[in-house]
């Protein structure tokens, strides 16, 4: 996640941060975190990027809503092999969701959706054997 936040959303990159676009980041994990994530996730949200987290298997569940710090952003299934049936759920929020990502505040109400909107949306996928054999389904 650091990665994405010194890498993925920079104007070097294409990310459109300055002109106003939300950022969104969807990261992808199937196993235990071996890195601060708690930590980096905050440092997401303070530079303005709202966080969805995709999980199976070992990861942890409690641990990726608290990343996401919408909990109705963060999905986590047994299998990887389910991933695909929660792309109705995931489509529309990823779609319309913007929020203010301000880590002080409550985020529900200040979670909105809004149709049209431009976002600028990044994918992390945990490179992991947990992930890579059920890559097709992601």
């Amino acid at each position: 996640m650091n990665y994405a936040l010194s890498k993925m959303f920079q104007p070097s990159t294409g990310s459109r941060r300055k002109q106003g676009v939300q950022q969104v980041l969807v990261l992808i994990t199937g196993g235990p975190v071996q890195d601060q994530a708690k930590n980096a996730a905050d440092k997401l949200a303070l530079a303005g990027v709202l966080t969805f987290t995709v999980s199976s298997g070992e990861a942890d569940e409690g641990l990726m809503k608290s990343v996401a710090f919408v909990e109705d952003l963060a999905y986590h299934e047994t299998s990887f092999s389910n991933v695909p049936a929660l792309a109705g759920q995931i489509m529309p929020k990823l779609i319309t969701v913007v929020g203010d990502t301000d880590v002080t505040e409550t985020f529900p109400e200040e979670t909105a959706f809004v149709a049209g909107a431009e976002r600028d949306v990044a994918f992390l996928i945990d490179g992991t054997e947990n992930v890579r054999r059920d890559f097709a389904y992601i």
